[in-house]
């Protein structure tokens, strides 16, 4: 079965119409052009795809490792939300991970959103106000009147390790 990096992979380069593209040109197509991912998540799923040898790199050009001609790409592709949380979340410590799952969670319990909206506006606003996951996840359930005055240690105590690091 192809994987949804794998389909990104070979719509970026059949849009391209080049069998291979800098690195930057990649991460600017995947978050300027195409709206997929923010700049910094771009470069975290190329360099993703890097490590699991779907794209070979050679000095800073990048090409795809497999033939991209044998993938299927549906009609209005566009990659999942699981993509952007699994980028979003790799290099969150575990305990940083337990402060935006309860972040979550919260918004999850007014029952107005699934889980995939609700991360998809956590994505926007963290775009949008150029912040980090964890204040975006704090400001949706902000806007939603959720009291996270019991979090607030935690997430303080979270950004500041995260700004260590």
């Amino acid at each position: 079965m192809v994987s949804e990096e794998e389909q990104i992979v070979a719509f970026l380069f059949k849009r391209s119409g080049k069998e291979e593209m800098s690195i930057s040109e990649a991460h600017l197509t995947l978050s300027m052009d195409l709206n997929w991912f923010s700049p910094d998540d771009a470069k975290k799923f190329i360099q993703n795809v890097i490590e699991k040898k779907l794209l070979q790199k050679k000095a800073e050009v990048v090409s795809p490792s497999f033939e991209i001609g044998k993938i299927n790409i549906p009609l209005g592709f566009k990659p999942s939300i699981n993509i952007d949380r699994r980028e979003l979340t790799k290099e969150i410590t575990a305990e940083n991970n337990l402060v935006f799952e309860e972040i979550i969670e919260k918004i999850k319990d007014l029952g107005e959103e699934n889980e995939e909206d609700i991360l998809k506006r956590i994505n926007q606003v963290k775009k949008e106000k150029k912040t980090n996951i964890e204040v975006a996840a704090a400001y949706v359930a902000m806007e939603n009147n959720i009291d996270l005055n019991e979090l607030f240690n935690k997430i303080e105590k979270t950004i500041f390790t995260k700004n260590k690091e």
